[in-house]
Parts: structure tokens; sequence; C-alpha cells
């Protein structure tokens, strides 16, 4: 792990961050077109998908702003 410097660790949280706000952006997306049908096990915990993508984009602004802010 001392090989691949100080941020990897980082590197690895930004690209995990990144691939759940693509999926849940999609997601969201998609339930405004249907463009893909969606399984019905998916739809029954729609609420739930809508609501943790909202809290996604709350903590994207965030991080967004606090990155400006210097």
């Amino acid at each position: 792990m001392a090989l691949l410097g100080p941020t990897y660790g980082y590197r690895r949280k930004s690209a995990f961050l990144f691939v759940l706000f693509l999926v849940f952006g999609l997601y969201l997306i998609n339930s405004g077109l249907s463009f893909v049908t969606m399984p019905s096990f998916i739809l029954g915990i729609d609420k739930w998908i809508v609501l943790f993508s909202g809290v996604l984009l709350i903590i994207g602004g965030f991080m967004y702003y606090m990155r400006r802010s210097y």
C-alpha cells in the first residue's frame, strides 16, 4: 500500500461515490422518462430510492461548495 501513495484511499472513495451518484442519477432520469422498464421489486422500493438519491444530491452539492470555497 505504501507504493500507492497517501491519496490512494481518497481516490477509491471518490471513485465509489462517483459510481454511486451515477447509478442513482441514471435511475432518477429513467424514472422521469421511462426509457427502460424496471422490475417490479425495484418499483416497490421507489420511494426509498428517490429519498436516497435526494440525499446524495444534497451531499454532492455540499461537496462541490466546499471544494469551491477555498
